[in-house]
């Protein structure tokens, strides 16, 4: 209806009002799963995303889906490491899911400062879509100013972002809506993020390349 009186060139005055109130604090808890490094254990290659999300929805894009895939990647790569002991990773590869984020990412906060003496040589993260890339356009793309592993950044950790090329027409449309629910998905959004993120670990696991190398601004592509 408003968009009908629009079109028509009616002025349109909408009036709101809003309430809102503070119920107190609770006491909320990070969740981590680690696979130890087999010959670096010391050496830590973090992924993650945050686990709350708001009210209005179930929270399904912001941040179901993000986790369930950081969840999927390491459990697969445990998995590897068990059927094949010469696959396990040389360094330790941990999962994070950070609580209190949408208040002010205090879930990641306080876990830098419990681990900021820990050797973490990489950290990833997603939190803004779990989605398939359509083509070879989706990223990581690295950043010192996003998400919870900003800090990490700030602190000369090599960070990584997972962008997909279907963030603005899947994500932001129902992002902190009524609409973020687990339909936003297709079968194949989670199990590729995944994959993606166990590549990723898996690589910086891996790697004999300087972690210093990759603090740039950089925009790297992974999908091939």
């Amino acid at each position: 209806m408003l968009g009908r009186w629009a079109k028509r060139g009616k002025k349109i005055t909408i009036k709101l009002n809003f309430e809102s109130r503070k119920n107190g604090t609770v006491i909320s808890r990070n969740t981590i799963l680690e696979l130890k490094g087999a010959t670096k254990p010391d050496e830590i290659v973090l992924i993650g995303g945050h686990s709350d999300s708001w009210d209005v929805g179930l929270g399904a894009i912001d941040n179901g889906g993000g986790t369930a895939a950081v969840r999927s990647a390491i459990i697969s790569l445990a998995e590897l490491a068990r059927k094949y002991p010469s696959m396990a990773p040389k360094r330790t590869i941990r999962a994070v899911f950070w609580t209190a984020e949408e208040q002010g990412y205090f879930g990641s906060d306080q876990y830098f400062k419990d681990h900021k003496d820990e050797k973490i040589v990489f950290a990833g993260e997603t939190d803004i879509g779990a989605f398939k890339p359509k083509s070879y356009n989706a990223i990581l793309q690295y950043t010192g100013n996003k998400g919870d592993i900003q800090l990490f950044s700030k602190h000369g950790v090599p960070c990584a972002y997972y962008i997909s090329d279907q963030t603005n027409e899947r994500y932001f449309p129902l992002h902190h809506t009524r609409g973020d629910y687990p339909s936003a998905f297709t079968p194949e959004d989670i199990d590729a993020v995944a994959a993606i993120y166990a590549a990723a670990a898996f690589h910086y696991a891996q790697t004999d390349h300087k972690f210093e190398e990759l603090i740039d601004d950089t925009v790297t592509d992974h999908s091939s």
